[in-house]
C-alpha cells in the first residue's frame, strides 16, 4: 500500500510494530542548515498528534549534502546544501530542539535530554555550537545535555 510517514495512521502502525517486537523507542534523524530545519514535517506532526506514542530522541545529521547522496555518479562532489555554523542559527536551532526536549516521551538520561550527533570527529565549530547548546539546555531547566555520537 501507500506509505507516508506524514500520515498519523502510518506512525501509529509503526508504534504497534515496535511494541509487538519488544522495541523501546525511535531515533529520528533531523537536519538543520543555516537557520532552518529541512525534512522536518514528520517531527512537527509528532508534536501535534503524538504519534507514534513511544519514547524517542533526535539524531542531528549535521553534514553537508552532496550529489553523491542521491546515488548519481555524475558530479558526486557537487554541493547541494552546505553545513555551516553561526551564532544566530545556533540559538534558533536550539529553540527548535527545545520543543522536543520538553516532550514527555523524549528520552532523557538522569534528566538530561539525549541528542545524538552524526558528525565525527567533532570539528571545533561543532564543539562551539554544542557548548552553546549545553548552556541553553541548563538555562531551560535541564541538568545538562547528554550528547552522543553516531558512528
Amino acid at each position: 500500500g501507500y506509505y507516508s510517514i506524514l500520515r498519523e495512521e502510518i506512525r501509529r502502525r509503526q508504534r504497534e510494530l515496535l511494541v509487538d517486537h519488544s522495541g523501546y523507542g525511535f531515533i529520528y534523524d533531523h537536519y538543520w542548515f543555516n537557520d532552518r530545519p529541512v525534512l522536518y514535517e514528520m517531527l512537527e506532526r509528532l508534536l501535534l498528534d503524538g504519534e507514534p506514542r513511544v519514547p524517542f530522541f533526535l539524531n542531528w545529521v549535521n553534514q553537508s549534502w552532496k550529489r553523491k547522496w542521491l546515488g548519481l555518479h555524475t558530479n558526486e562532489n557537487e554541493l547541494l546544501i552546505e553545513q555551516t555554523y553561526n551564532e544566530t542559527a545556533t540559538t534558533k536551532h536550539f529553540t527548535w530542539l527545545l520543543r522536543f526536549f520538553r516532550h514527555p516521551l523524549y528520552i532523557k538520561v538522569k534528566g538530561m535530554p539525549v541528542l545524538c550527533v552524526h558528525e565525527g570527529p567533532f570539528s571545533d565549530a561543532l564543539r562551539a555550537r554544542l557548548a552553546v547548546f549545553r548552556t541553553l539546555t541548563r538555562e531551560a531547566g535541564f541538568p545538562e545535555l547528554f550528547i552522543m555520537q553516531a558512528l
